[in-house]
């Protein structure tokens, strides 16, 4: 559980929380929104679909480009070193 912890506390502050909201929501919350609108290109709603339907796989990568991506936008914004956490 210490592990966990140690490598989720990094992502819970409040620099870092708006950050990974935004990632999330371009990664998943549009595809949803897209694939459920009534009025949208048939083929933009069939591509979100797919999208979706990729995302629930285990080969999904979402959440790795979130983990991934979120400390080089916080380099990009704050201009200092992501922290993650204390060293052992």
């Amino acid at each position: 559980m210490k592990k966990i912890w140690r490598a989720v506390k990094p992502y819970i502050t409040w620099k870092m929380l708006p950050i990974v909201g935004t990632m999330y929501l371009f990664t998943n919350v549009i595809w949803y929104a897209l694939a459920f609108t009534p009025h949208i290109p048939s083929w933009l709603a069939w591509f979100a679909r797919g999208y979706l339907a990729f995302i629930w796989t285990p080969f999904g990568v979402e959440k790795v480009i979130i983990i991934v991506g979120a400390p080089i936008i916080y380099r990009w914004i704050y201009k200092e070193e992501f922290n993650k956490g204390e060293r052992v």
